[in-house]
């Protein structure tokens, strides 16, 4: 069987699965958690993904993809695209593939969509320019009205600017210590109790978004 992730990254991304299932945010609307289901996700179908995107994915978010169904992964904070049962592909495609069409990355082509940011009104994207020694990428974050006025091509400023996370990575252990935080229901700012920590932090210009 065909195995396209490592024992270290499938052993973060079930930490961050059980921190999910403990969280508020697996509540459904009738008091219940959600139960996670194995993720129908291939490595087959991700090989395809990454042959239809021209890329390969960041290893921990192949690990997320085949890891476990995640119907709601809206964390208020950050977001992932939700994975079904009936439909696994629907949101990683429409928050990839999709949204690749448009001019503005048609113009920026280094980046890579595949997920919203929070409150719906900003994507956050793989810059594959920057891949780093374990191909992981910086996260950098587009608000809907780049592309909804007239699309532009970045700059190396606007680049440094709108890099919210160092890699995907980064940006999975910061919704992991936000789910964490719910869960202890620990008292404070959120943001004061990474710092305390010495944890990872976003980029101010993501922390305006929230």
């Amino acid at each position: 069987m065909l195995d396209i992730v490592s024992p270290n990254d499938r052993r973060r991304i079930e930490e961050f699965l059980r921190s999910y299932v403990d969280s508020p945010f697996a509540l459904r609307a009738d008091g219940r958690r959600w139960e996670l289901a194995a993720s129908p996700i291939t490595p087959e179908m991700v090989l395809l993904h990454e042959r239809d995107l021209g890329v390969v994915l960041p290893p921990l978010f192949r690990a997320y993809l085949t890891s476990s169904c995640v119907p709601s992964a809206d964390f208020r904070l950050g977001q992932l695209p939700s994975i079904t049962l009936e439909k696994p592909m629907e949101w990683v495609k429409r928050w990839s593939i999709e949204r690749k069409l448009m001019d503005f990355y048609q113009k920026n082509i280094h980046l890579v969509p595949f997920t919203q940011g929070s409150a719906d009104i900003s994507d956050l994207c793989f810059d594959v320019s920057r891949p780093s020694r374990l191909n992981d990428y910086p996260i950098v974050q587009i608000p809907h009205q780049f592309y909804e006025d007239d699309p532009a091509l970045l700059d190396e400023s606007d680049y440094a600017r709108l890099t919210a996370f160092g890699s995907f990575s980064d940006y999975m252990e910061f919704l992991n210590d936000w789910l964490v935080y719910k869960t202890l229901g620990a008292e404070g700012d959120f943001f004061d109790w990474l710092r305390r920590a010495h944890k990872i932090l976003p980029c101010q210009y993501y922390l305006d978004f929230l």
